[in-house]
C-alpha cells in the first residue's frame, strides 16, 4: 500500500508539471512503470499493468486492469445508467456524478441541489419505494440531514439529504447499485 501512494504521488506531481508542458513522461519503479501524457485537452497516465486514468476539465476517467471503470464528472446532466424511474426533486439541479462499473455491479451516483426542505426530499423518496415494492426499507429523519434506502431485486437505492446553508438549498446524494450482472 505503501509503494502504491508512493507511486500515486509521483502521478499527480508528474500531471501537475506535464499539465503545463503539453508532453509525455514514463517513471518506473520496482512495481512497473506510468507513462504519463498531456495532449493539451486531457492528461492520461497508463501502467504497465493495464490500468489508465484519463482527466479532461469535465471528467475523469478511471479504467482498472480488471476490466473495471469509473467515472467522475462535474457535467450537469443524469448519466445515462440512472435509471429513468427513479423520480428526482422538484427543481433538481445536478452537480455532478459518479458512474462506475466492477464485476459487473452498476453503479450510479449523482449529487443535485433542491429548493425542497430535507423532509420533503425523504418523503418523495420514502413515497417512491413504498409504491414500487421496495423491500428493507429504511427512513431516517433529523433537523440535519434524512437518509432513505431500499432493494428491489438485486438494486439498491439510497438516498442522503442535508440543507446547505451557504447555497439556502438541499444537497442530495443519490447512490443506485444494480448487481443483476454481479458476478460471484
Amino acid at each position: 500500500m505503501k509503494k502504491f501512494g508512493v507511486v500515486l504521488l509521483l502521478v499527480v506531481a508528474s500531471i501537475a508539471v506535464l499539465s503545463a508542458c503539453g508532453s509525455t513522461k514514463t517513471i518506473t519503479t520496482s512495481d512497473g512503470s506510468v507513462t504519463i501524457s498531456d495532449n493539451g485537452k486531457s492528461v492520461t497516465a497508463e501502467s504497465s499493468n493495464g490500468s489508465k486514468v484519463e482527466a479532461t476539465d469535465q471528467k475523469v476517467t478511471i479504467n482498472s486492469e480488471n476490466g473495471g471503470k469509473t467515472e467522475i464528472t462535474s457535467d450537469k446532466t443524469l448519466p445515462d445508467t440512472f435509471p429513468k424511474d427513479v423520480p428526482l426533486p422538484d427543481n433538481a439541479a445536478i452537480d455532478g456524478s459518479v458512474k462506475s462499473s466492477i464485476d459487473g455491479t452498476n453503479t450510479v451516483m449523482v449529487t443535485l441541489f433542491t429548493d425542497m426542505s430535507v423532509n420533503d426530499v425523504s418523503q418523495l423518496y420514502s413515497k417512491f419505494m413504498k409504491d414500487n415494492g421496495y423491500q428493507n426499507t429504511m427512513e431516517t429523519v433529523t433537523n440535519d440531514m434524512s437518509l432513505n434506502s431500499g432493494t428491489l431485486n438485486k438494486q439498491t437505492l439510497q438516498i442522503v439529504s442535508q440543507p446547505d446553508e451557504d447555497k439556502g438549498k438541499t444537497t442530495v446524494v443519490i447512490t443506485w447499485i444494480d448487481e443483476t450482472n454481479k458476478k460471484e
